[in-house]
């Protein structure tokens, strides 16, 4: 092994020991001419991204394979499976999740609650789905209808916005 690639791999290691939520997990890392392989074990989804972020952040870093394994205890998985999701949930700052509870039975979760909108839905669902050991997402989110229209509103307030300043026309528009 080169000298450079010792000294590559000890750099991101380091980075990796300094994060408060790395620096207990089971990451191997291997330079070879400014790629960087991560190999091992992490306890989220989270922790994978953001092991690879501190990796691609190093100058000398122009690509990453992150074969990082997400792996949750065992002997808690259900449980573990839904709190992870709550964690996910909670951290995704694009997120209004304050009306979200995940339940879990062995391995499928339950969504339920409200999203503001159709894609919050979606990427809600995408998030539970993502966690390693989640088998199936039975997504029963309903779209809150007051924000709904509350961003009904919004729109037609934009339009109408654009045709006083530019003589925008909505005809052929379509809001949905």
């Amino acid at each position: 092994m080169s000298v450079l690639n010792e000294h590559l791999e000890h750099h991101v290691n380091q980075k990796l020991l300094a994060n408060q939520e790395l620096s207990s997990q089971r990451i191997n890392v291997v330079a070879d001419a400014g790629e960087i392989t991560l190999h091992g074990c992490v306890q989220s989804y989270r922790r994978k991204l953001a092991a690879e972020e501190i990796a691609i952040d190093d100058e000398n870093v122009h690509v990453v394979r992150n074969e990082l394994v997400v792996a949750t205890p065992e002997a808690h998985a259900p449980a573990f499976l839904a709190e992870l999701v709550n964690r996910l949930l909670d951290n995704d700052g694009g997120l209004s999740n304050e009306s979200i509870m995940v339940n879990s039975k062995g391995n499928t979760l339950t969504l339920s609650g409200y999203a503001s909108s159709e894609i919050e839905k979606t990427r809600i669902a995408d998030v539970a789905a993502s966690v390693d050991g989640v088998r199936k997402v039975a997504n029963m989110l309903v779209v809150n209808p007051v924000e709904v229209a509350r961003n009904r509103q919004h729109c037609l307030e934009i339009l109408e916005s654009l045709n006083a300043i530019i003589g925008f026309s909505s005809r052929g528009l379509r809001l949905s």
